[in-house]
């Protein structure tokens, strides 16, 4: 008998990864399956509107061998639940087993019509402009009763490998740039993958200069925001060091070379960890200045909030 339970993970930067376990008590066996589905840029898929009956699927994960996803609907599953996310849980194949479970279902999907209040979702369990949904499926059978054996693939690892050997060192750097009479090396390829400006820069107009040996200047940045840029570029992360200073340069850098996941989770940081009283109309000027709706947004949130006398929770967190 599967049972589902699908949470909001409270952390939303926490690694993706399918976990199956395996236990028995009382003569009963429990396969156990946990994936976690993370919606990334969601202001960009959902704030906006997608429309009701609209969905986001995750990849498919096993457990006790069927395969499942989960279906995540930004706007409500039909028009008469627009207003709320809903989350359905879904597989290709009908079980072979009875599903319990305390909501109305069909044979072939379960889940939650109503699945969290929009508000409530925005306010507490968006970072960085993501949202992860940890869905934890449970096949309950007679523990004499053989089950599949299940082989849990590990996540990619390929980002995590390219960017430490990357910054080895053994692949030659073959790009200069002087930032304020700082001088800092790269490599083209991942500059130009990640940001569409180097893409031009490298790979363009552009290309003869740069690959002459001569050094480009960058001007309109200091160098040691340049330098936490290239950690994104190489770690796709911000530094966790950044304090508001650095993550404001970061921010403006981040726009000034078009890497709008980085201008994203700037702004995320900063009305999340920085955003004060005394602070408040700067960084909204820095969101108009710099065409972030988001950002301008909370800090029209953050004054209406003060404004009725309604406390201001910020996260300590990334």
């Amino acid at each position: 008998m599967p049972t589902l339970m699908i949470t909001v993970v409270e952390h939303a930067l926490a690694a993706s990864h399918d976990e199956i376990t395996t236990s028995a008590d009382a003569g009963v066996l429990r396969v156990s399956g946990t994936h976690d589905f993370t919606i990334r840029n969601y202001s960009r898929t959902a704030c906006k509107g997608i429309g009701f009956g609209e969905r986001i699927q995750s990849d498919e994960f096993t457990v006790d061998g069927l395969a499942w996803n989960v279906a995540f609907f930004p706007d409500g599953c039909s028009i008469f639940d627009w207003r709320d996310p809903a989350v359905f849980l879904k597989t290709a194949k009908m079980p072979s087993v009875a599903v319990y479970a305390d909501f109305d279902a069909s044979s072939y999907s379960r889940g939650f019509r109503r699945f969290v209040p929009r508000k409530r979702l925005e306010a507490e369990a968006l970072h960085d402009d993501s949202v992860t949904l940890r869905c934890t499926v449970s096949v309950l059978k007679p523990a004499d009763e053989p089950g599949l054996v299940e082989v849990p693939v590990p996540p990619s690892c390929f980002a995590e490998n390219a960017a430490r050997f990357l910054a080895s060192g053994r692949a030659q750097f073959d790009v200069k740039f002087n930032v304020g009479g700082v001088l800092l090396e790269a490599h083209r390829l991942v500059l130009a993958s990640q940001s569409p400006w180097f893409d031009t820069l490298l790979y363009g107009h552009w290309e003869t200069t740069t690959t002459s040996g001569k050094e480009v200047d960058i001007v309109g940045t200091s160098p040691e925001a340049f330098k936490a840029l290239l950690h994104y570029v190489y770690n796709d992360r911000m530094p966790p060091d950044a304090d508001e200073a650095m993550t404001r340069q970061l921010f403006v850098a981040a726009d000034m070379f078009l890497l709008e996941r980085l201008k994203t989770m700037c702004a995320g940081r900063l009305c999340r960890r920085f955003l004060h009283d005394g602070n408040v109309d700067s960084v909204m000027r820095l969101a108009e200045a710099h065409s972030c709706a988001q950002l301008r947004q909370a800090c029209e949130n953050y004054l209406a909030r003060r404004q009725r006398g309604l406390p201001v929770f910020l996260d300590k967190g990334n």
